[in-house]
């Protein structure tokens, strides 16, 4: 998240950031995580988060196994602990595109129009 009225360099910063796979991460944006606390107790790991990202931007588990050198078996096995977590976060993400919605909204992915 980054304001439209930043400095022409700091948009500029943000979008090869993101365009790089990193988060664009912002004072603003960190004020917006500390108060919305449904956000905070999904609290995904960081393997648990990259395999959503690559999940929910469309690979397959096959696809995204490949990627990270795991088994599908074991793919699956993140996803479903995802879609527990923000399901007890009350944020469930029954589908796929619920999953993207979700790493939309955490950051965790660049929404796409």
């Amino acid at each position: 998240m980054i304001r439209k009225t930043e400095q022409p360099t700091a948009i500029i910063d943000a979008v090869l950031r993101v365009a790089r796979g990193e988060v664009a991460a912002t004072a603003d944006w960190a004020d917006a995580l500390d108060s919305d606390q449904e956000f905070v107790t999904a609290k995904l790991s960081s393997r648990e988060a990259e395999v959503l990202a690559l999940y929910a931007s469309g690979e397959t588990a096959e696809r995204v196994a490949s990627i990270l050198c795991l088994s599908r078996e074991t793919v699956y096995d993140h996803i479903r602990r995802v879609r527990a977590k923000y399901a007890a976060a009350d944020r469930p993400a029954p589908t796929k595109v619920d999953l993207f919605r979700r790493a939309v909204e955490d950051g965790i992915l660049a929404e796409q129009i």
